[in-house]
């Protein structure tokens, strides 16, 4: 919901949206090669962050894509 309507979809052509429903496979592989056990999750460059809270994710997409 923050990546929609709270940062108007800014970061949407640089992030890829992984699904359980819609990807199981890379959905399992990823959860397990990061050991992610709460969702939502953002990853990106070997690095996860779960703590979904808009400003941690602002850090994390300024970082990794690098627009603010």
């Amino acid at each position: 919901m923050f990546l929609k309507f709270g940062l108007n979809n800014k970061y949407e052509p640089d992030i890829t949206i992984v699904n359980k429903e819609d990807n199981q496979e890379m959905f399992d592989r990823l959860t397990a090669e990061y050991g992610i056990l709460t969702l939502p999750a953002m990853i990106a460059n070997g690095e996860a962050l779960t703590r979904t809270q808009p400003s941690p994710v602002l850090t994390f997409l300024e970082k990794h894509v690098g627009k603010k």
